[in-house]
């Protein structure tokens, strides 16, 4: 029995050192204690360093400052909430919308424009044109670009009229989305602004026929003599 005991103790002591080495070969080191805290406190910080990246992208994102052609080589008209944007009886025919802005953040010379016209009550789209054009430095404006103002074909031109439906144009209320894309950079730099703005015939000798291409339910041949002419 002695031995019998002697022998079992000897396998518990083999057992308790082989268990003692098992835990200690498991048991991390304060090396790898440390690495785990510092690993823990970075996967804290990520949701402030998105926070602060996705900063750092709208900070860089182009600003779109919306603007009514008005003459070849001519300033544009800056546009404000409620401003109205003037139809011009375009040589293709109908009425059109010429449109454009000035752009900061920007570092490419081309750029693609588009410009949207929405019914506010609705959110329905009346017309939109986009196109590629040529960015020029803004004279006494560092940091800001705009079309290249010489050439009325380097603006947007919004067709906006004849009117076929059944809500006319002139004097309506629309939302106005400009926006902006640069070519050929990378990353891809844009920007888009929205602005509520009223249509109006501002031109005096071709406000009978803009009214009456702008009205609500054209049909062709219903508006005659092209500009300056009555119905």
């Amino acid at each position: 029995m002695a031995t019998a005991l002697g022998c079992g103790a000897s396998e518990r002591s083999g057992q308790d050192s082989s268990s003692s080495t098992l835990v200690d070969a498991l048991a991390p080191d304060a090396e790898e204690l440390e690495a785990d805290r510092l690993q823990a406190d970075r996967l804290e910080a990520q949701p402030d360093q998105v926070d602060a990246a996705s900063e750092a992208d709208a900070d860089s994102g182009l600003v779109i400052l919306p603007a009514q052609f008005t003459e070849e080589g001519m300033p544009m008209r800056m546009l404000g909430a409620g401003d109205p944007v003037d139809l011009w009886n375009a040589p293709q025919g109908g009425h059109v919308v010429l449109l454009g802005a000035k752009v900061k953040n920007l570092t490419s010379d081309t750029a693609t424009l588009k410009v949207r016209f929405r019914r506010p009550d609705t959110g329905l789209i009346v017309s939109e044109e986009g196109r590629t054009v040529k960015m020029l430095p803004v004279p006494d404006e560092p940091g800001v670009m705009q079309p290249d103002i010489r050439s009325r074909s380097q603006v947007s031109n919004v067709p906006l009229c004849p009117s076929y439906g059944p809500t006319g144009v002139v004097d309506e209320s629309f939302d106005m989305e400009v926006s902006m894309t640069a070519l050929y950079t990378d990353p891809v730099e844009s920007g888009t602004t929205t602005l509520r703005v009223v249509a109006r015939c501002s031109t005096p000798s071709d406000e009978a026929f803009c009214r009456c291409e702008c009205e609500p339910d054209y049909f062709l041949g219903k508006c005659t003599g092209g500009p300056g002419a009555d119905r």
